[in-house]
């Protein structure tokens, strides 16, 4: 095998939709494993819909995740959302001490889908 047929094999994908394709798959297998449902590849598309909010992910305190909105409630259209990562923390603490607030407030929200 060539040098450069190893080293196309061993990259990272190069454009940011490739890696968000990637993660995509990763979530919806995530998902069945947990026995929960999942949008579409194309509602996660429409969700990390820049490049911007793509490379702001991650496990960072200041950075954005995906999550449910209503906890108690399985990922759909309807229930997904971009929010930091740091607001997100705050509130699941918050609904594992009381199970007070399901809900992610309006003003957290900073992305989902309509």
């Amino acid at each position: 095998m060539k040098q450069n047929d190893m080293q196309q094999k061993t990259k990272q994908p190069k454009t940011w939709q490739q890696q968000r394709h990637l993660a995509w798959l990763r979530y919806k297998c995530q998902c069945q494993y947990l026995g929960q449902g999942h949008i579409t590849e194309s509602d996660y598309n429409r969700l990390w819909n820049t490049e911007d909010l793509w490379r702001r992910r991650g496990r960072g305190t200041d950075s954005l995740v995906m999550c449910a909105i209503d906890f108690t409630q399985e990922h759909s259209t309807l229930n997904v959302a971009i929010v930091c990562r740091r607001d997100l923390l705050q509130i699941r603490r918050q609904y594992q001490k009381n199970q007070s607030q399901t809900h992610i407030p309006q003003d957290k929200i900073i992305r989902k889908l309509t």
